[in-house]
């Protein structure tokens, strides 16, 4: 369940995208094909080095010396986003972030943008419902110097009081967006229906909460959240080690320590049961079926995933062939295993033809029941995890993707000596049907739709109630 809203803030210095397309000729591949070797598949996943201290302060921190390319990405995470928000506080922590990218003390906006323009980057702040990121990508040998914008940033930011009202209404403007789109109408319908009364639920503020939101409110989540205890620092590419030790160690020793991030208490709520949306006229309907899962961390995660890669969160999946490949209700159906600070969920998502809705919601259940009851076969399963592995292993060749994964391993407190592709391979086709028996029960989801309601509402009937 994400929101229009969580994209970057990105102030872009210097330097184009370089792409490079690599072409096959398509005339060898006969031949390739009576000759090539057999492959073998991976068992584990390429090792990552890294090191790893903390400062007094609480601020841990991590260096991963990756890649050829002569560049640092410094990234420093906090277990704080939105999800620290009071209920009358709603995209106040989005506030607070496009506030944060105004400059420090000693640099404003147009000065900071100039100076990491020099280094050959551009820094980020990115907050997100669980964390926010702050940081960016420069040339190597400028890594030091970003950790101490960075750390800069975090301890002396401008938020500069002339800006508050420009962005005040540019979130407004975005709230306007998104919430005329149905995609974010379903998101924010299935985050009340399984989070009432939480955090977790509130997807859209009040216009008139946004324009009421002032400077003091939005220093004051920053000050509350945004501190050492809560802070994870990443330094990932070609660097100088000692230099950016050194570097670190200036820039966040004097860091106030705060509080640590609280415990989460997420109680989903689920049960069969239809929350329509209504969208006159539609020529779609978008759908959602969802239901909480376990998070990262629990030994029924891995499995799950790929369980969930079988029935809908894959191109080559059951309910994708079904719906888009022999029946042709959608384009472009997926499902996918959410996961945040404290509370992982299941959903399954697709726009389809509103004469189709009641159709396609009869066939996801009709694939869930079979998978339920019979596991896949050894070729389906074998092909699944294939594709897993490699694009796991590919995105691991890379330096975003080498961080991404440290980030996430830690975020979620998998242990140091986790493999993800030998977990992938011991995945069995009795583990497939036993996550979705224990976990994707049709009796219990929750199901969202989004559409015209003249031509959906008959066909949701014996489906589920549809709730007032």
């Amino acid at each position: 369940m994400t929101r229009a809203t969580k994209r970057s803030t990105t102030r872009t210095m210097t330097g184009a995208a370089l792409s490079l397309s690599l072409a096959t000729s398509l005339l060898a591949a006969p031949a390739l094909a009576q000759t090539r070797p057999a492959v073998e598949p991976p068992t584990s996943a390429p090792r990552v080095e890294r090191s790893d201290f903390a400062l007094p302060n609480g601020l841990a921190v991590t260096l991963i010396p990756t890649g050829d390319i002569p560049k640092t990405t410094v990234q420093l995470v906090f277990r704080a986003g939105n999800v620290d928000e009071a209920a009358s506080e709603v995209w106040l922590a989005d506030l607070a972030g496009q506030l944060v990218q105004l400059g420090t003390d000693k640099l404003d906006a147009r000065a900071m943008d100039r100076t990491v323009a020099g280094w050959g980057g551009e820094i980020t702040v990115d907050v997100r419902n669980d964390s926010t990121w702050i940081g960016g990508t420069v040339l190597g040998e400028f890594a030091p110097a970003l950790i101490g914008l960075v750390g800069d940033l975090v301890q002396h930011p401008r938020f500069p009081a002339s800006e508050l009202p420009r962005l005040r209404g540019d979130l407004v403007r975005e709230l306007n967006l998104a919430s005329s789109q149905p995609g974010q109408q379903a998101n924010a319908k299935l985050a009340a229906a399984m989070y009432p009364d939480q955090a977790y639920g509130r997807f859209f503020p009040t216009e008139a909460a946004l324009r009421g939101y002032t400077l003091e409110q939005a220093r004051a989540w920053f000050d509350r959240n945004l501190t050492a205890r809560r802070a994870h620092l990443y330094v990932a590419g070609r660097f100088d080690a000692a230099a950016v030790e050194r570097a670190i160690k200036e820039a966040f020793t004097a860091w106030p320590a705060g509080e640590p991030a609280p415990a989460r208490e997420v109680k989903p709520v689920t049960r069969r049961v239809i929350h329509f949306v209504e969208r006159t006229g539609a020529v779609q309907s978008t759908l959602r079926l969802a239901l909480p899962v376990v998070a990262p961390g629990s030994p029924d995660y891995v499995p799950l995933t790929i369980m969930n890669a079988v029935l809908g969160g894959s191109f080559a999946s059951r309910i994708t062939q079904n719906l888009r490949e022999k029946r042709g209700y959608t384009y472009s159906p997926f499902a996918a295993v959410n996961v945040r600070d404290g509370d992982a969920y299941w959903a399954q998502n697709a726009d389809v033809t509103s004469a189709h809705t009641g159709d396609s919601i009869r066939e996801v259940l009709k694939e869930i029941d079979l998978l339920r009851r019979t596991p896949p076969g050894a070729d389906e399963l074998d092909a699944v995890k294939m594709g897993y592995v490699g694009r796991f292993i590919i995105r691991l060749g890379t330096r975003e993707g080498v961080l991404n994964w440290e980030q996430f391993a830690d975020f979620y407190g998998l242990p140091r000596d986790f493999d993800m592709v030998a977990a992938v391979q011991a995945v069995t086709a009795d583990d497939v049907r036993r996550m979705a028996r224990k976990y994707i029960d049709p009796r219990r989801l929750t199901i969202v739709v989004v559409g015209d309601g003249k031509t959906v509402l008959p066909q949701l009937k014996g489906i589920a109630r549809v709730a007032k």
